[in-house]
């Protein structure tokens, strides 16, 4: 599994090569670093990223499920998942020997829509599948973005039910691993609401948690 060590191979599968850069972004800042093309084709480019203490991570992106040698529904449904579902972005880590291996380690879906409907709820089952199989889930979702009325003027402001935020919670509370919702202001958020929610956006408990995943370290600070 992660540890310490220099030169580790990752890998990011995505819906798309927007998910899968977004997912990068996000291990770069875990470790307050770059990261930089090294080679590859534009359809599955290689990047580095120098951590400091913790070596050099290479990372290639792999956009689109079902068209690599390593299919992650296949190695959920493997391993019990109940809706074998692939996220917005799957990071993993290779391990080559007799035969490459990928270690899944993190699971990240990326939701900008406004909480309305069947919308809030529609990747609940996909975290449960997660956290049913030991990988950890992140919910990365928007806070305070703005309904518009038929003009496309601002209406008013929609915020989650507090209910999903309680059921990935739950989730993790009833398995192995942790199933967490992640807030951040939405673009279009207002002051007030940017104030009144401050204390509850966690971008930077996220990437904390990154962090400890990639490496292995102890995430109970976090």
């Amino acid at each position: 599994m992660a540890g310490e060590t220099q030169n580790r191979t990752l890998r990011i599968h995505g819906d798309n090569i927007v998910e899968c850069e977004r997912a990068l972004a996000l291990v770069a800042q875990a470790f307050s670093a770059h990261f930089k093309f090294q080679s590859g084709p534009v359809f599955a480019p290689t990047y580095t990223i120098q951590t400091g203490s913790h070596g050099t991570l290479e990372v290639q992106l792999f956009a689109g499920y079902d068209r690599w040698n390593f299919d992650i529904a296949a190695a959920l449904k493997a391993a019990g998942a109940p809706l074998p579902e692939a996220a917005d972005a799957v990071i993993t880590e290779l391990f080559t020997g007799d035969a490459s291996h990928e270690f899944l380690l993190l699971a990240i879906e990326f939701c900008g829509a406004l909480p309305a409907g069947n919308n809030a709820w529609q990747r609940c089952g996909r975290s449960y599948s997660y956290a049913i199989t030991g990988v950890p889930y992140l919910y990365v979702s928007e806070l305070g973005g703005y309904e518009l009325n038929a003009e496309r003027e601002l209406k008013s402001a929609r915020m989650p039910n507090p209910l999903v935020p309680l059921a990935y919670v739950s989730q993790g509370d009833l398995s192995d691993t942790f199933a967490l919702p992640v807030f951040e202001p939405s673009p279009t958020i207002d002051p007030q609401n940017l104030k009144r929610f401050e204390t509850g956006f966690g971008k930077r408990e996220m990437l904390e948690l990154l962090r400890s995943i990639v490496t292995g370290a102890s995430s109970s600070a976090s």
